[in-house]
């Protein structure tokens, strides 16, 4: 029997996840830190691949997406083996496909924010794409920054712990879906609600 288009996009998203789990646990038996892994595997690749999915309303699938899906694990195995220049490389390639769907669906200025009428699921979402994009671009530098340029040195902001932040975008689209289902309610007070807690 064959996988449907969204079977399909499916299975690998359940199988990275998985992985991410199994990374999670696996330093209670080998003498290693797979923290890396554990978060890249599920905030920037899992997280961001479903982002750009929903991003693309599920529509025919991009090739964009795919690249996004496997960048990303590239981009978690080379920061893994700390082969940052290389990492730091995937990081851009990642924040200009994400830029290319957030351009796409929204504005390059996120006149939006600003905006009353707008529905705050779409406003959640803007701001999903964009903290991804600018997450991204950020964890370049800051890898470059740290490793190779030493222009900023801040005792607290070590590389794993600055890679954490790539479950902000994660939690943005979380209340996107979130703001959507209540929406759909009808309710005439919410919108003034949500809007307050954007």
């Amino acid at each position: 029997m064959f996988l449907n288009r969204h079977q399909f996009m499916m299975l690998p998203l359940f199988i990275t996840m998985s992985a991410a789990f199994v990374f999670g646990y696996l330093d209670h038996l080998f003498p290693m830190n797979f923290e890396r892994l554990h978060i890249f595997l599920f905030n920037l690749t899992s997280g961001g691949f479903t982002i750009l999915y929903l991003t693309a309303a599920k529509k025919k699938t991009d090739i964009r997406i795919i690249m996004f899906f496997l960048i990303s694990i590239i981009f978690a195995v080379l920061a893994f083996f700390k082969l940052y220049l290389f990492a730091a490389i995937c990081g851009v390639i990642l924040a200009v496909i994400a830029e290319t769907y957030r351009r796409q669906r929204f504005s390059f200025f996120p006149w939006m924010f600003f905006r009353i009428n707008d529905p705050a699921s779409a406003k959640f979402h803007h701001a999903s794409l964009l903290c991804l994009v600018i997450a991204l671009l950020m964890s370049s530098f800051v890898i470059i920054n740290d490793v190779y340029l030493k222009l900023f040195y801040f005792e607290k902001l070590t590389l794993d712990v600055f890679f954490l932040g790539f479950s902000f975008p994660v939690s943005l689209i979380t209340m996107s879906i979130i703001f959507g289902i209540i929406e759909s309610d009808g309710v005439k007070w919410l919108p003034a609600a949500e809007h307050a807690f954007f």
